[in-house]
This record gives structure tokens, C-alpha cells and sequence, in this order.
């Protein structure tokens, strides 16, 4: 249940001189917002706007939001409201109607979204998501009351039936207190193992281009947050290709087929982007849109296509080794607007991949390369041998411009030219001893740069050590992160503002899980410290106990309960939970509060297989995430399976 309070606005205004405000741009008032939202309520806005015009004359480049921390804007002041309505004025929007509507909220969510570092796009649609949750307040404010359906839960749906090599599948998710028919819903056909047909799919689905075509039907892409946080779950940075995560929300058909030795991939996938396109044809803001809409929603907007055709071609030159290429075309489309973007990478891209993988009697090389206009922009090396038994060493190389992200933080922040370039180098030996004792040391050195975002350089290292015994299995885990960052605007032709910060954090993580009998029980501690060159310490802590009940095998319960308490967003912590049957995601926890799930499995008729799960993350005083006011989170997970093999 996630509760979010209305914001109120004063229509008492401080005087000032609008004939003067009007003149700015767009990027000039948003420095009045950022400025008097970080400054003390006695600064004059009149002398912020000689300091603009000062800064104007003698072309001193403004000063970012990227600077300045998230947490330290209170809400939005009368005066920043007045700015906020210059601007939507410039959009056709009546002072009335934007106060009336959620207008203030949405603008304020694009001004952070274009001028606030978030760790990736994921995270921005992790708040965009939330945000869109909506509460009976928020709707009967802005005069849609008939729109709200009363439940304050947010709710999945999942109903599949497997028959042999046939599936068919659906799913349907609900914020809360959207009605039913706001809900977004997902379908699917899918023909696995007829012969050459090694599986075929039809409707909504996701894949994975690199070192081969891998098609899913998994049902949390695309639709509910489980599935954008599964992505950000992992820290260590070891890719398996250059295109892991390129096609994961997809609608339209995919096919693999396999002949002797060869396979042959065709996919093919044509949806709407929660993108708009305003009066000036220029890309808006995904916060505007909201990330995911009905059709019915979608055709009163003036939304983006976005649609794909791709290839992946393999041969295995014998059972140990393979070739293979990929090549993919991303459009652009807006009906009834032709030239409806200037930027022609933007309209239509051409991606190609060549991979290929070998392995030996004792390990495996694999090598991925790829890119737009230069096939060698993307790489990506992986080598691992075990040169005595029990004992491996891992290496990668990677160097890539991250497409997915670029095109979709594009999209969320409505820039046009935004590029995510990373290189770096992994490594990990593992050790196993007779005694079931493995060894784990890892590192991983990394340089990201993203344009008028950041540039990190970093490096992972941690040893993970899992003693392995009859009836307890021990995990102790210790990572330490470093961090030298700049925050930098770019003008195209200077560096107009930067800041250099540095950060270590250091995790140690210890589970001790007990099985006895039908019964496992897993407690873990996980303890966080960070240290920022320009900001305090901050520890954090989580400590949970999980209770898995397993009669037979038709039935399963699990139970956990999980305390917490960090400072703030950047020493969050992550907890590994089942999503049903079989899904794993990795769950976000702010602030101090209680979280609590309960999980039921159940096997009945022999085929068929129900589950549900319920949670409810209950926060001990009023967390903001973003600002935004939230007591307690609850969520529904309900999947049916017919299953007939």
C-alpha cells in the first residue's frame, strides 16, 4: 500500500518581476528552482536574476543540479511554482489547468529526471513507476474520482498452460488505484521442440542477441518494477555479450530454428514507447507519458513506435565450438509526421554482432564484438580455465557504448545525444578444496562515461567464501567498492562545471542457513559502510530470517521477516526474493522499516501448480523516496500453471 501525499501550493506569490522572468530560458529558470530550493527562504529572487543576467553577460556557465544532493530539495515553495507555470505556459497550458491537474508533479519529475544523476535509467523508471502509483486523493484532487477503483494494492497477475511442446501464457498487472481497464496486460503463444522449429513465439516477449538468440517469456519484463530492479541486482560488471540487455520488452514474433548445424533467429517486434513528440517535433520526456499505458491510452497521445527486425545466424563448427553473427534494425516511426525527428541515428539504427565461443577440456574463450556504423565498438573477451581441478581463473575484457541505455535514458530525459561508454576488466579465481569449501576472489575495474552525466572510473573487490556441509551451509561475503567520479556539464565546445568526489563502500554479508527435515531456515546480516569525500559516512544494516516449509513436493511455504535501516538512497541494500514459481528478483529497501512476505506454492491434480504471494514493507517513521511520502508498500503476486507433459 503505498501512500502519497498531495502536495498544497499557496496562490500568495513574492512579487517579482515576471516581464523578467519570461525572458529566461528554460535552462535559466530551472537555475532559480535549483537555487532557491537549496538556499536559505531569505534570498531575494530579484537578485538571483541579476545574478542570472551578471552570469548571462559574462558568459559564466550555469551551475547543474548534479551538483547539488538529492535529498537536500524540500517540496516545491509558491515562488518555484510561479516559475514552473511560466514554463508550462510556454506549453499552451492555463495556470487553472496545470494547478488543477498533476501537471506541478510530473514537471517537477521531468526537471530531476533531465538535470539529476541516477545510477542508471532503471532507477529513473523505478521512480516513475512509483510515482504513478496513485492514491484516492491524488485522483479526487484532480477531478477524476470515477477513475479510482477504491484498492490501494499493487497487483500481478500470471496465468500459463503448458500442454507438451505447446504454451500459451498471459499476464496483467494494476497499479494501485488504477481501474481494471488502465491495467496493462501481456500474452503469448509459444511452440518449443518441433522439429526444425526449436522454439517459436508469439505475442509479448523478450530475448538476448548475444553469443546466440535466446528467447523468454518470463513474465515480469516489460510491465511491473521486479523486472527492472532484476537488472540493477547484480554489481559485479561481467557481461556475457555486448547485447545482454538490448531487447528485453518486446511485442511481435520470434522464431529459432536449428538444421544440423546450423541455427537461424528472426525476430521481428512492433509496440508503442511511453515517448511523446510535442508541437516543435522534438522527443518529450517520458515522465510526461508515464512508462506504460493502455492502447486505449496510448492512441489519445502523441506517442513513438518503436519497431524491430533482427537475424542471428550461428554454426557450431563442431560440439565444442561455435560462430555466429546478428544484426538488428531499430526504427523510429510517428504516424501521420513524417520528419518528425532531426536526428537521423535516432529515426533508424543498424546494429551487428559477431560472436563466437570455444570451449576445452579444461575451460572456454569467448569473444563478442559489435557496434552501429563500426562492428568493432562494442568487445567484449572472456577467458576461463581451470588449470588443476577445483581451482578456476576467470578473466574478461569488455569496452562498449551501451545502445539499450542510451537510446532508452534518451527517452526519459528527452536529450537526444546521450552515450554510456564503459571499459573495463574482470577477474575471479575460485578455489575448491575436498572438504566442500569454495573460494571465491574477485575484481573488476571499470571506466563509464556518460555524456553531460558523469564520468566514474571504479574498481569491485571481494572475496566470497561458502563452506558447504551436511545439514548448514555458511556464506560469508566481503566487497569493498571505489569510486572517483566527476559530475561535469558539457557545452560543445568546454567543459563549463565540473565536481570530483570520491567513495568506498565496504559490504560484508554472512547466511547461515539450518535444514532440518522439511524445514530450512536461512538467517542473513548484510552491513554497509560508505565513505564520500564530500559527504558523511553512512552505515546501513539489514537482518532477515527466512522460514521454507517443504512437506513433499507439491507443496511449498516461505516466510521471512527483514529489518533494515539506512541513511539514504546511495547506501540502499538489496534483498533476493521469490517472485512465485521459480522467478527470482532483487528487491530495493530505503530507510528504516519492516518488511515482511509470505509465499505459498501448491501442486494439486498433478498438473496443476497456484501460487501467491504476499508482502508488505512498513516503514517505522515516513520515508521519502524522491520526495515523495510513503508509510507502507504492499504487493500481490498471484500465478496459476497448467502443465500437462
Amino acid at each position: 500500500m503505498i501512500f502519497i501525499f498531495t502536495l498544497l501550493f499557496s496562490i500568495q506569490f513574492e512579487k517579482v518581476n515576471l516581464d523578467s522572468l519570461n525572458l529566461l530560458s528554460d535552462e535559466e529558470l530551472t537555475e532559480i528552482f535549483i537555487k532557491k530550493q537549496s538556499e536559505d527562504e531569505s534570498v531575494n529572487l530579484n537578485e538571483l536574476l541579476e545574478k542570472i543576467e551578471y552570469y548571462r553577460t559574462n558568459k559564466i556557465p550555469f551551475r547543474k543540479a548534479t551538483e547539488i544532493e538529492l535529498n537536500s530539495l524540500p517540496g516545491i515553495t509558491a515562488e518555484v511554482l510561479e516559475y514552473i507555470l511560466i514554463l508550462q505556459q510556454r506549453s499552451e497550458v492555463t495556470k487553472n489547468e496545470f494547478i488543477q491537474s498533476r501537471s506541478v508533479e510530473r514537471f517537477t519529475l521531468l526537471l530531476i529526471s533531465q538535470y539529476f544523476k541516477f545510477d542508471n535509467e532503471s532507477e529513473a523508471t523505478i521512480y516513475k513507476l512509483r510515482q504513478r502509483v496513485i492514491t484516492k486523493t491524488q485522483y479526487l484532487d484532480s477531478g477524476n474520482e470515477e477513475n479510482y477503483n477504491g484498492s490501494l494494492y499493487t497487483n500481478y497477475h500470471r496465468l500459463s498452460v503448458q500442454s507438451g511442446k505447446l504454451s500459451i501464457g498471459g499476464m496483467f498487472e494494476r497499479d494501485a488505484g488504477e481501474l481494471l481497464k488502465n491495467g496493462n496486460s501481456a500474452f503469448y503463444f509459444q511452440l518449443k521442440n518441433y522439429y526444425p522449429i526449436q522454439k517459436l513465439v508469439i505475442g509479448n516477449y523478450s530475448t538476448r542477441v548475444g553469443q546466440g538468440l535466446f528467447i523468454s517469456t518470463n513474465p515480469q519484463f516489460g510491465f511491473s518494477t521486479s523486472s527492472i530492479k532484476t537488472l540493477l541486482g547484480n554489481d559485479e560488471l561481467f557481461r556475457g555479450s555486448a547485447s545482454t540487455n538490448e531487447l528485453f520488452m518486446l511485442k511481435g514474433s520470434a522464431i529459432e530454428l536449428n538444421y544440423n548445424r546450423f541455427n537461424l533467429g528472426l525476430l521481428y517486434s512492433n509496440k508503442n514507447l511511453s515517448a511523446s513528440i510535442d508541437t516543435s517535433q522534438k522527443v518529450k520526456s517520458i515522465y510526461e507519458a508515464g512508462l506504460f499505458r493502455t492502447e486505449n491510452e496510448l492512441s489519445k497521445l502523441n506517442m513513438l513506435k518503436e519497431e524491430i527486425a533482427g537475424l542471428v545466424f550461428t554454426y557450431s563448427l563442431s560440439s565444442k565450438s561455435q560462430i555466429g553473427i546478428a544484426s538488428r534494425i531499430t526504427t523510429f516511426t510517428k504516424p501521420l509526421i513524417s520528419n518528425y525527428l532531426n536526428n537521423e541515428d535516432i529515426q533508424k539504427n543498424i546494429y551487428h554482432t559477431l560472436f563466437t565461443n570455444y570451449d576445452f577440456d579444461k575451460g572456454k574463450i569467448l569473444i563478442d564484438v559489435s557496434g552501429e556504423k563500426n562492428i568493432l565498438t562494442n568487445k567484449i573477451f572472456s577467458f576461463q580455465v581451470d588449470p588443476i581441478k577445483k581451482f578456476t581463473i576467470i578473466y574478461q575484457y569488455r569496452k562498449y557504448n551501451d545502445i539499450y541505455r542510451q537510446r532508452y535514458i534518451s527517452l526519459l530525459t528527452a536529450q537526444s545525444s546521450i552515450t554510456n561508454q564503459e571499459e573495463g576488466y574482470y577477474y575471479a579465481i575460485e578455489f575448491r578444496n575436498p572438504k566442500k569449501v569454495a573460494i571465491i576472489g574477485f575484481a573488476d575495474q571499470f571506466n563509464i562515461y556518460e555524456e553531460n552525466y558523469t564520468s566514474t572510473n571504479g574498481s569491485i573487490l571481494g572475496v566470497r567464501v561458502l563452506p558447504l556441509f551436511i545439514n548448514d551451509n555458511i556464506i560469508i561475503e566481503w566487497k569493498r567498492k571505489k569510486l572517483n567520479y566527476i559530475s561535469s556539464t558539457i557545452l560543445p565546445s568546454e567543459l563549463s562545471s565540473s565536481e570530483i568526489g570520491k567513495s568506498e563502500s565496504n559490504k560484508l554479508r554472512i547466511q547461515l542457513s539450518n535444514k532440518l527435515r522439511k524445514i530450512n531456515i536461512i538467517n542473513k546480516l548484510d552491513l554497509l559502510k560508505i565513505n564520500k569525500s564530500l559527504n558523511p559516512s553512512e552505515n546501513s544494516f539489514l537482518l532477515s530470517t527466512e522460514v521454507e516449509y517443504h512437506p513433499d513436493n507439491n507443496f511449498k511455504l516461505e516466510s521471512r521477516v527483514t529489518i533494515y535501516h539506512t541513511k539514504s538512497y546511495d547506501s540502499r541494500m538489496w534483498e533476493l526474493e521469490s517472485n512465485g514459481k521459480g522467478y527470482m528478483y532483487f528487491s530495493q529497501l530505503y530507510g528504516d522499516g519492516i518488511k515482511l512476505s509470505f509465499l505459498v506454492n501448491y501442486i494439486f491434480l498433478k498438473n496443476i501448480n497456484l501460487s501467491f504471494k504476499y508482502s508488505t514493507n512498513s516503514f517505522t517513521k515516513e520515508l521519502e523516496i524522491y520526495k515523495l511520502p510513503i508509510k507502507r508498500n504492499d504487493e500481490i503476486i498471484l500465478q496459476l500453471d497448467f502443465v500437462n507433459n
